[in-house]
């Protein structure tokens, strides 16, 4: 580990902590039970897109990855999203179906624009290389286990939901997370330990991560759509 690569994961850090997951009103309102059901419903519609990208980021990552230690990595962070049953979007569709959507009707609906807005800056972020790709995976995973504490707890004291198959993204995915974070934390570090020229972009991608998913959770409830 350098000092430059020490000093580039703690600015990146620190603007994960200073992002405050779960500080979004969207998520505010879920908190204080202040959503409706429908438009619950429609949030958990959404956020399925997200979910069901997550395993082809990755895999863009991947494929603009040629270090073969780096590729293992992200690898490992593949396989328990989508290949392990259930996989990460199936147990959100059980979220979704505990809310009284139907499997089919989620997976057919179209993104809202500022969905299909994150959906193209993570591709994008994903696609322009190692280092942009891992600080854009790793931010959004660092947040996610605090996202799904903070909804799981929403959801049981609001909106009845508070255990059967429909919680078990929360506790799966909040335990995933966090593993998965320390692996793309320090496939980063390996990163910028050898091309410190990378510090750079590696912030600005993490900080463009943040920005996208919030951008999410702001627009969700939006009745504007496109097609993906």
């Amino acid at each position: 580990m350098t000092k430059s690569s020490v000093s580039t994961l703690e600015r990146i850090d620190a603007l994960i902590a200073e992002s405050a997951a779960g500080s979004e009103p969207l998520l505010i309102a879920l908190t204080n039970g202040k959503l409706s059901r429908d438009e619950l419903r429609v949030f958990a519609g959404q956020y399925f897109h997200l979910i069901d990208s997550l395993p082809r980021f990755v895999s863009t990552v991947h494929s603009v990855t040629a270090d073969p230690n780096w590729r293992r990595t992200l690898l490992n962070v593949l396989v328990p999203l989508e290949l392990n049953p259930p996989s990460a979007a199936d147990l959100w569709l059980q979220t979704c179906a505990a809310l009284g959507l139907f499997s089919d009707t989620v997976r057919s609906s179209d993104p809202t624009t500022p969905t299909a807005a994150c959906l193209g800056d993570f591709e994008y972020l994903c696609q322009s290389g190692s280092a942009q790709g891992f600080a854009a995976l790793y931010s959004w995973m660092t947040r996610l286990p605090n996202v799904c504490r903070t909804a799981q707890s929403a959801l049981a004291e609001h909106y009845e939901l508070a255990s059967g198959p429909g919680t078990q993204f929360f506790d799966d995915m909040a335990f995933q997370s966090q593993s998965h974070a320390r692996a793309l934390r320090a496939g980063l570090e390996q990163i910028l330990t050898q091309y410190p020229e990378a510090s750079e972009v590696a912030v600005h991608s993490a900080e463009a991560a943040i920005i996208a998913v919030k951008g999410m959770y702001h627009g969700a409830l939006r009745g504007t759509h496109t097609g993906r």
